[in-house]
């Protein structure tokens, strides 16, 4: 049970940086921009699918040579970072460029 909980815990860690960090930089608190978040959210998709493959491979049974299950890992990680990391993005830029443009209506800069 162990051996599928932790890659699967793995496959979004990524995403949940991705929203971390990008909700600090919406409040000002981060200084990367949002979009060296989003290309740092897809290499570390990228690499903990791969490092959530071989997790998996390592807590099999000794007798088992077919490794097909744990491959799913791979595919599914990166359909995870695919879908949710321009997702995010989007998210966090809409909700910035809103804050920005609040901030500079207040000021009297538009």
């Amino acid at each position: 049970m162990i051996a599928l909980f932790i890659p699967l815990l793995m496959l979004f860690v990524a995403p949940a940086l991705q929203i971390k960090l990008s909700s600090l930089r919406v409040k000002g608190k981060v200084r990367l921009p949002l979009g060296v978040i989003f290309l740092l959210a897809l290499l570390i998709g990228f690499m903990l699918s791969i490092a959530a493959f071989f997790v998996s491979m390592s807590g099999m049974p000794a007798g088992i040579k077919c490794v097909t299950g744990c491959t799913a890992f791979i595919f599914l990680g990166i359909l995870i970072t695919l879908i949710t990391t321009p997702l995010i993005a989007a998210v966090a830029f809409g909700k910035y460029s809103q804050r920005d443009k609040i901030a500079k209506t207040s000021l009297g800069l538009l």
